[in-house]
């Protein structure tokens, strides 16, 4: 299941000038029933959605089950383009990733002068940006700016045994 501040789930959604602004508290002990992607816009976006112009300014309290991600929690095949986010994501992961932006990204993802000033702590991977980046996404003008993370991407890589990186063209932290 997904939750986020402006929808849980969004599939094939063009998305622009909208924001979510608000409080979503999540339960504070492990519920197999609990949301397992969490965003402070979307929990999980799909099927080339897109998104301009956007931004979440969300209080994200609790357990996240899976992945957390300021913006959103899990993507795939999305566009964001001029979005950001200034939202905390939760302390705890049971054995998801965490990101200031993104917190899963699952493949073919692209970013565009977008960036998040939240705080990310405690997930089975954190990044001041993305918790996970696929090899087949693309990042570029992106930064982040956070307190309590030093790397902008916890973990950049999807094929296993070997390493990959996405494409970061022009992304910088500050």
């Amino acid at each position: 299941s997904w939750i986020g501040g402006f929808a849980g789930g969004l599939y094939d959604s063009n998305v622009s000038k909208c924001c979510a602004k608000g409080v979503l508290s999540l339960p504070s002990s492990f519920d197999i029933a609990a949301p397992t992607e969490i965003g402070g816009f979307a929990g999980y976006s799909d099927e080339e959605s897109s998104y301009a112009n956007c931004y979440a300014q969300v209080n994200i309290s609790g357990l996240v089950l899976e992945h957390g991600g300021g913006f959103v929690g899990e993507s795939v095949e999305s566009m964001y383009t001029d979005c950001y986010t200034n939202t905390n994501v939760p302390g705890e992961a049971a054995r998801g990733f965490l990101g200031g932006f993104i917190g899963f990204s699952y493949d073919n993802n692209t970013l565009i002068n977008c960036y998040s000033t939240g705080d990310v702590e405690n997930g089975v991977c954190c990044g001041g940006f993305a918790g996970h980046l696929s090899s087949t996404d693309l990042l570029e003008n992106c930064s982040w700016y956070t307190e309590s993370n030093t790397v902008a991407i916890g973990d950049i890589s999807t094929s296993f045994p070997y390493f990959c990186s996405s494409q970061i063209d022009g992304s910088y932290i500050y």
